[in-house]
C-alpha cells in the first residue's frame, strides 16, 4: 500500500496473480471521461479531528527532520518495488501511516459518507445495534452537522456487531475512516472493523485504535468551551461500540478454511489501493474497490519468449474495472444465474483538500490530493 502520487500510479503493495485461462478480448467500448463532480464536504472540524488520530497515535510527527528522513527511505524502496523493506520495520510503517494514511482516511471518510453511498453504510450499520428497535423507520443523520445530537432511527434485525473487512487495510487509513462513516451515520450501533494485511502492522494498528477514543492533548490552560469543540474531542465518544482487530495475512496464501471464517457474516469488503483478491462472501455483502485510475491500474498478462535469440512479449494489458467485471459479472457465474451485481462504477474522481481548509487544518507534513476509481459491487 504505497503513497498516493500526484501525477504517477500508486504502486502495489501486493503481487497480482494471473489467471489460469486465456482471457477474451479487451473491449474499450466502455471508456468513460473523468468526473468533475466534487464530492460533499465533511465539516472542517471533523477533519481536524480524523487528522489528531495520527497526530496523537504516531509521536514521530513531532520531529520533523527524523520523519522526512524516514519517508524518504520508504519512498527509495518503493521505487525499487521491495516491499519486504518498505514495510520491514516498525518505524518505516508508523511513518507511512503518519505521512500517507492520515490524507487518505480524510478522501476514504468523504468516499464513505457520500450520499451515494451513505444509505448503504448507514442500513450496514443500523442492522446491528445494543439494544432491540422494534420496527422503527430507518433514517440517516444530517451530515452537514458535526455535532448532531440526535442519533438516526433504524432498523434493528439481530443483536450484535456488524462486520466489515479491508483487505490491505493495515496502515489504518480505512480503520479511521470507518470509525468517522460510523460517528456520523449511527454512532449507537456496534461495528467490527477487521484489518487484513501481510505487512505486520500489528503495532501501528494497536496505537491507532486507542487514539480513536482520545482527545488531543491541549494546554493545561484550555477553556471549557475549547475543550468541547469537536476537533478537540475523541473521533469516538463511546469506544465501546466499535472493535478493532488485525490480521497479519497475505491474502494469496491465506487458509481457505480461516478465509471463510473472517468473511462469514461480513456485511461489507473493502479493497483499497491494494486489489488483488476476491473472496467467496455472503449473498446480500458488498465489496468497495477503490484503486488508482486509468493506465496505472492496467494489468499486463503473458509470458515473454525467445525466437530466433530475440525476446517476444505477446502480452495484452487489461484495465482492472474490465478485470473485475469479467471475474464477477461473468466468470462467477452460476450456470446462468449472474451472482454479483454492479451497483456504481466511476472511472476517475478526485478527492481534493480545499485550499482554504488545507491552510486551516493542523497536521505537522504535506496532505496530498487523491485520485482513484470506485466500483462497487453486490452479492446476490
Amino acid at each position: 500500500m504505497p503513497p498516493p502520487r500526484k501525477t504517477k500510479k500508486s504502486e502495489s503493495q501486493h503481487s497480482k496473480r494471473a489467471p489460469a485461462a486465456a482471457l477474451p478480448a479487451r473491449n474499450t467500448s466502455h471508456v468513460v471521461v473523468a468526473s468533475t463532480t466534487p464530492l460533499h464536504a465533511l465539516p472542517l472540524e471533523l477533519q481536524q479531528a480524523i487528522l489528531n488520530v495520527f497526530i496523537t497515535a504516531f509521536p514521530i510527527s513531532h520531529n520533523a527532520e527524523r520523519l522526512t528522513q524516514v519517508t524518504q527511505e520508504i519512498k527509495g524502496y518503493l521505487f525499487k518495488r521491495d516491499f519486504a523493506s518498505a514495510f520491514g520495520q516498525p518505524a518505516y510503517l508508523q511513518a507511512y501511516a503518519l505521512r500517507w494514511s492520515a490524507a487518505r482516511a480524510l478522501g476514504y471518510s468523504h468516499i464513505l459518507t457520500h450520499p451515494d453511498r451513505a444509505s448503504i453504510l448507514t442500513t450496514t450499520f443500523a442492522t446491528s445495534v445494543k439494544r432491540e428497535d422494534d420496527h422503527v423507520e430507518l433514517q440517516a443523520r444530517d451530515l452537514s452537522d458535526p455535532i448532531a445530537s440526535t442519533p438516526p432511527r433504524r432498523v434493528s434485525t439481530k443483536i450484535g456487531p456488524r462486520k466489515v473487512v479491508c483487505l490491505g487495510g493495515g496502515a489504518g487509513a480505512e480503520i479511521v475512516a470507518f470509525a468517522t462513516a460510523h460517528r456520523q451515520l449511527d454512532p449507537k450501533s456496534l461495528l467490527e472493523i477487521i484489518a487484513v494485511d501481510n505487512a505486520d502492522w500489528s503495532d501501528s494498528v494497536a496505537k491507532i485504535w486507542p487514539a480513536l477514543s482520545t482527545a488531543p492533548a491541549l494546554s493545561a490552560h484550555a477553556s471549557v468551551a475549547a475543550k468541547e469543540k469537536i476537533e478537540n474531542r475523541p473521533l469516538l465518544e463511546d469506544s465501546s461500540m466499535v472493535t478493532v482487530s488485525f490480521n497479519h495475512q497475505d491474502v494469496l496464501t491465506w487458509n481457505l478454511e480461516s478465509m471463510k471464517q473472517k468473511m462469514q457474516d461480513a456485511s461489507l469488503c473493502t479493497i483499497m489501493f491494494t486489489l488483488n483478491e476476491l473472496f467467496t462472501m455472503p449473498v446480500g455483502s458488498y465489496l468497495l474497490v477503490i484503486d488508482s485510475p486509468g493506465s496505472y491500474s492496467e494489468i499486463q498478462l503473458g509470458k515473454t519468449t525467445s525466437v530466433d535469440g530475440l525476446a517476444m512479449t505477446p502480452t495484452t494489458k487489461y484495465p482492472m474495472k474490465w478485470l473485475l467485471d469479467h471475474t464477477l459479472l461473468e466468470v462467477a457465474r452460476s450456470g446462468d444465474k449472474v451472482t454479483w451485481k454492479k451497483m456504481e462504477s466511476e472511472d476517475s474522481l478526485w478527492f481534493r483538500i480545499d485550499q482554504k481548509e488545507r491552510d486551516r487544518l493542523r497536521y505537522p507534513v504535506e496532505l496530498e490530493n487523491m485520485r482513484y476509481q470506485l466500483h462497487l459491487y453486490r452479492k446476490i
